[in-house]
């Protein structure tokens, strides 16, 4: 009797416990953070089914992880989003291994993008979501999850995957390949393989990091996302609502590249010919003077005769 007690009592217990962390995945998903960022937030996959996350900062740039586009698929890829929404890749911009960042230009285009954080602002236990799509050891995908957290660390060496410490190659004393050189930030926003490549934000929805590798529930790590407007920039992409459209950067370019041709052609014909300018211009004046004195001798002349006639 005792024992179906005490067996009661446990089940119940962990009923309870399974309906409390059921709610506060629901309660989580309700939240304002959630709600206004997740649109932005997309699945990434391929033919070959494999899940990773990625987030819009503009209307065609997608962000997500290097070790997430490096065999990536291109003529089968496509980032799925919550509401239905599907899009399919034109191209991938620019990879960082060593930041472990991807940019990805879509064909389409997406209404929703997320706001990157002022990286000044970011401070250690600031509270911080994870909004991406953690996958469990038995392939259970939890699709556009959120989890909660702190940033415990902000990390401005290199950092290493899968070690605590560097490897050391032992032929020529080299640290291994898994080194990243990069600003991280470590969080405890519970991550998992799948999260990949989404956002780590603040409670204002903006993007402080790129989720990218985890030891453990404490132990989860993002590129600062200083690191990502590093990359935009480098690549003229803008985000914040400053994104400037492929074509408008290339006719931009054209108009610049067209006026630099023009004074660049008068310098050089001027250079390459100073000798011939300064006679040309020394005759051309010389010319102008000379014909501006016989017309003023002229008229001088002129007057002179009708005062002779006057007379």
């Amino acid at each position: 009797m005792n024992k179906i007690y005490f067996l009661r009592k446990k089940l119940s217990i962990l009923t309870l416990f399974l309906l409390f962390i059921a709610v506060q995945g629901f309660a989580q998903k309700d939240l304002p953070v959630y709600k206004n960022t997740i649109n932005a937030v997309g699945l990434i996959t391929d033919k070959s089914d494999f899940i990773a996350s990625g987030f819009f900062v503009s209307n065609k740039i997608f962000i997500t992880n290097y070790h997430v586009t490096d065999g990536i698929d291109l003529k089968t890829a496509e980032i799925k989003m919550k509401d239905g929404r599907e899009f399919t890749i034109k191209r991938v911009i620019k990879q960082y291994y060593k930041k472990d960042l991807a940019i990805v230009e879509i064909n389409e285009s997406s209404k929703d993008y997320l706001i990157l954080a002022d990286s000044s602002e970011i401070r250690e236990k600031d509270k911080v979501y994870s909004v991406g799509n953690p996958t469990e050891d038995d392939y259970t995908v939890h699709y556009y999850d959120i989890t909660e957290g702190k940033i415990s660390d902000i990390l401005t060496d290199h950092w290493f995957y899968d070690r605590e410490e560097p490897a050391m190659d032992r032929k020529n004393g080299d640290e291994d390949e898994y080194q990243h050189a990069a600003y991280v930030i470590k969080h405890t926003a519970t991550i998992h393989p799948g999260n990949s490549g989404g956002p780590l934000l603040n409670s204002k929805g903006e993007v402080v990091g790129v989720n990218t590798f985890f030891y453990n529930d404490f132990k989860n790590y993002a590129v600062h996302v200083s690191e990502v407007m590093k990359c935009l920039r480098e690549n003229n992409l803008g985000y914040n609502s400053t994104y400037i459209s492929e074509k408008n950067i290339i006719k931009t370019e054209k108009k610049d590249s067209r006026v630099k041709e023009i004074f660049v052609w008068q310098y050089e014909l001027v250079s390459n010919n100073l000798v011939f300018a300064v006679v040309y211009f020394v005759l051309y004046y010389s010319a102008v003077f000379f014909f501006m004195f016989i017309i003023f001798v002229y008229i001088i002349v002129n007057q002179r005769k009708l005062r002779y006639i006057r007379y």
